[in-house]
């Protein structure tokens, strides 16, 4: 699903200008994660999903050089 969503990204970006680069920030969608305590309180689960949104926006950006 990610892979199809970064082929088109580019049109989501060049539509929604400043807000569309915010929204696929990858930093962006990890800061949501970070600032909050209750996140770090399992370990494990924090690993995990750090490691989930890593090959998400990898598949992502695969997505996104193919269209290019």
């Amino acid at each position: 699903m990610k892979y199809y969503y970064g082929k088109t990204a580019w049109k989501y970006v060049e539509k929604y200008k400043q807000y569309g680069s915010r929204q696929i920030s990858p930093l962006r969608r990890f800061e949501l994660f970070l600032k909050d305590k209750r996140f770090w309180n399992n370990p494990y689960l924090a690993f995990g999903v750090i490691v989930l949104k890593g090959f998400e926006y990898l598949a992502a950006g695969f997505g996104y050089l193919k269209s290019s």
